[in-house]
């Protein structure tokens, strides 16, 4: 008979994958950003695929960007902002414990105005 633990354990949705800025970048619109992946907090179980990235710009004026990794974890994540101003990187596992990393960048350039 399973246990609630089992079922739903203690760090079930937990923030346990660690995004960070390539050391040296500047986030500027319409270039490459570059964003590490540290899953060394998911030890001893690690994540389990699919896991889903995003990238959410502050003003939602411009496409929400999403990819799917099925085969691979990666080690590195990389988009092009089309607009300037805060944004929202997150990687996360789509199911088994729903963990998560999350990192808000400041980008350089013009923010897209909604009308």
């Amino acid at each position: 008979m399973a246990v609630v633990d089992e079922v739903s354990p203690a760090s079930y949705g937990e923030d346990r994958i660690v995004l960070s800025l390539v050391p040296g970048q500047t986030p500027r619109q319409f270039e490459a950003v570059l964003v590490d992946v540290d899953y060394s907090a998911c030890d001893p179980a690690g994540v389990v695929l699919p896991l889903e990235a995003s990238v959410t710009q502050e003003s939602g004026a411009t496409t929400f960007q999403r990819q799917t990794f099925e085969r691979l974890a990666p080690t590195q994540l990389a988009f092009v902002p089309r607009e300037g101003g805060q944004m929202l990187i997150r990687l996360a596992e789509k199911h088994h414990n729903r963990w998560f990393g999350a990192l808000e960048i400041t980008v350089a350039g013009e923010l897209v105005v909604r009308r």
